[in-house]
């Protein structure tokens, strides 16, 4: 694979890992600002309730590349 090629995201250029056929890929970003876990008091069991956790936070991708989840090996570049 090219890596002087940008792709987007949405549209990966493969299907599986060319090393080692694996089927899930991963890239890095960084969240910054406060969460908030809303926490229901009126159940048997406390359960935090993370569904507004990043609602508010700056994200930043920290990755140019996207790599293997099985293999680690950086497959290709990303916008």
């Amino acid at each position: 694979m090219k890596y002087n090629k940008v792709y987007d995201i949405q549209h990966p250029p493969i299907k599986e890992c060319p090393y080692c056929g694996c089927k899930e890929l991963y890239f890095t970003e960084q969240y910054r600002g406060v969460s908030v876990i809303n926490i229901d008091l009126d159940d048997d069991v406390i359960k935090p309730d993370f569904s507004e956790m990043y609602n508010d936070a700056e994200i930043v991708r920290r990755s140019k590349y996207t790599y293997c989840a099985g293999c680690k090996k950086r497959l290709f570049r990303i916008e």
